[in-house]
């Protein structure tokens, strides 16, 4: 079943097709009502370009808000894990929200900040001791599904880290003692597929993405909610997302430059992926953010 899908909106324009970058992923079909396009779920790696392009309302994608609200509300011991980026983007609502959540009875709130720290160790410590050079990072779970179905020749220049996410829920269960399910306040549809692959044993259960927590939370008002925090200390992992992210923490973490050469960033997943493309033909260190 796939996360992203066409609603009845659809006028058959082919915007999403223009935008999308997996060929084969969103496919026109003669309906009765005239032409729409269809996502294949088997190739479509939830990037969300098409959501973005379409201009009429005609995509919707699919995570676990409902089902989080539901088992919370079943007395379901859960634990957040939020991404840095949702401070980023809703500054001045960032403790209400956690509040009301705390309210509804989240039991601990932990910042992806502090797993972005771990993993930015982690890359360094490989790097340096396999001088593993001309790598792709893999937090961004688009790219990586990207590379899994159209280019496996890459697979072997993946950075074999997890992402910040993983590395986060890992550290709560292993050094933190955290035996409650773990939600992920996301800002990636993508994210479902990280959570739901098998190789990730389970770790996290929901997918919380943004706009639908948000929305949820405006449409469920919360009464006697006090405002709250993530309750973790972190380094230099909440600048992680932002572009150049990685690099500056690589540089804060290890004191100087360890890698000379060229380092490949973008600000949206498939640039970022044509960025990779240049580690199977370019010689020396190069890392794809």
């Amino acid at each position: 079943m796939g996360l992203i899908k066409t609603n009845d909106k659809c006028i058959g324009c082919n915007k999403c097709i223009r935008a999308c970058s997996c060929i084969g992923a969103n496919v026109a079909r003669e309906k009765e009502r005239g032409n729409i396009i269809e996502v294949d779920p088997k190739k479509c790696i939830a990037c969300g370009a098409c959501l973005d392009a379409c201009e009429h309302g005609a995509r919707e994608y699919e995570d676990d808000v409902e089902k989080f609200f539901e088992d919370l509300s079943k007395g379901q011991k859960i634990s957040v894990i939020i991404a840095p980026a949702f401070l980023a983007n809703y500054p001045r609502d960032y403790g209400k929200y956690l509040g009301m959540l705390k309210k509804l009875g989240v039991h601990r709130f932990i910042s992806v900040s502090f797993g972005a720290d771990i993993t930015t160790w982690a890359y360094i410590k490989y790097i340096t001791e396999h001088k593993f050079y001309g790598g792709i990072s893999q937090p961004c779970p688009a790219v990586v599904g990207y590379i899994e179905r159209y280019l496996p020749e890459l697979l072997p220049k993946l950075m074999p880290v997890h992402s910040p996410m993983m590395c986060t829920a890992v550290y709560a269960r292993k050094y933190l003692k955290i035996n409650d399910k773990f939600a992920f306040i996301s800002p990636c549809i993508a994210k479902k597929n990280e959570i739901d692959d098998p190789n990730n044993q389970g770790y996290i259960a929901y997918n919380l993405t943004f706009s639908k927590l948000v929305a949820y939370l405006k449409a469920h008002p919360v009464n006697g909610a006090q405002p709250y925090t993530d309750e973790i200390e972190y380094g230099l992992g909440s600048i992680y997302p932002m572009p150049g992210g990685l690099k500056e923490m690589y540089t804060g973490f290890s004191g100087k430059m360890l890698l000379s050469g060229r380092w490949k960033e973008s600000t949206t997943c498939m640039n970022t992926f044509v960025a990779t493309k240049t580690v199977s033909r370019t010689a020396g260190p190069t890392i794809c953010l």
